[in-house]
């Protein structure tokens, strides 16, 4: 792993400081009151937590992985939204290419107004307090921002399409139909979803009527880069699901050995793959879409790719 993709663990609300400064702005003006009640409940649905493969812990257990991962689809949200999608990246590319990637992507950040990726970290923040110290989120934003500066607009259009609708997947047949989910973090999702479905859209029509102006050599080096940014996006869910299991060992009501914190990982780096890559990787949308740009042999490397990180889901 490039461990320079991971920074030393530190607090999400430290990470990130512009917008957890907004939610405490809301905090302290009163809009968050009473949102503690809201998180009690399931926070993921189980198609997104793949709960069934934690059947080795108790149900309290269970219940506590569950808000560890709704915890971490939150800033694992945030963090994708702000660091590897075009909607965020896109008006700024001719400063990347003269090697201001964090600088311009943090005066981004720090510019938006209230967003749908606010309402993720709103979820953080309350979220945050009812649990116990000890999380970490990890990713090195800098470094995300510097390695996504270097890839095709092809690449940054293919990435972008399949959170999309993986997004619109997640609420679609997992969320919206889960009545045990919490409020605040369905709310969330609620708030995301139509701007998804639009974005989708228009990721689309960008990424089929770039990929038009394409040499064959050109798309050859897009698909390596969309390749690559698919591995620098695993590395980051491999890298949090260990700080995740390490999270919690330390909060286990009972001493958990080797084996069940290896499983415990293991059923972690699933889920995510599946919540960040999977979901959307082999919605039939992008699948129908993405068969018209790319050749069989880059089907195929995609394809190898996707079976790297997880054969069986």
């Amino acid at each position: 792993m490039d461990r320079s993709e991971i920074r030393e663990p530190i607090s999400p609300r430290t990470q990130y400081v512009p917008a957890s400064t907004r939610i405490r702005e809301r905090a302290a003006g009163g809009e968050l009151v009473g949102k503690a009640a809201d998180v009690w409940g399931k926070i993921l649905p189980d198609g997104l937590s793949l709960i069934h493969h934690f059947d080795f812990l108790t149900d309290g257990e269970r219940r506590f992985v569950n808000r560890i991962q709704g915890r971490t689809y939150a800033n694992l949200f945030e963090f994708v939204s702000r660091y590897m999608k075009l909607d965020v990246l896109q008006e700024n590319r001719d400063q990347w290419r003269m090697g201001q990637a964090t600088h311009v992507l943090r005066q981004r950040f720090e510019a938006q107004e209230f967003s749908p990726e606010d309402s993720f970290s709103e979820i953080e923040y309350v979220v945050g307090r009812t649990m116990a110290s000890g999380y970490q989120f990890v990713p090195n934003a800098g470094r995300i921002a510097s390695v996504v500066s270097t890839k095709s607009l092809w690449a940054m259009l293919a990435l972008t399409l399949n959170f999309e609708l993986s997004t619109q997947q997640h609420f679609d047949e997992s969320i919206a139909g889960d009545e045990s989910i919490s409020p605040l973090f369905k709310d969330a999702f609620l708030s995301h979803r139509s701007r998804a479905s639009l974005n989708a859209v228009i990721s689309e029509l960008e990424w089929i009527l770039h990929d038009a102006k394409l040499m064959v050599q050109e798309r050859d080096k897009a698909v390596k880069d969309f390749v690559e940014l698919l591995e620098v996006l695993d590395r980051i869910l491999q890298a949090q699901a260990r700080a995740d299991m390490q999270y919690f060992a330390m909060n286990c009501d009972r001493p958990a050995g080797k084996g069940t914190l290896l499983a415990v990982e293991d059923g972690l780096l699933k889920a995510y793959r599946w919540q960040y890559i999977f979901s959307g990787m082999r919605n039939p949308r992008y699948t129908e879409v993405s068969s018209g740009l790319v050749s069989e042999a880059h089907t195929a490397m995609i394809q190898r790719t996707l079976a790297s990180f997880e054969p069986k889901i």
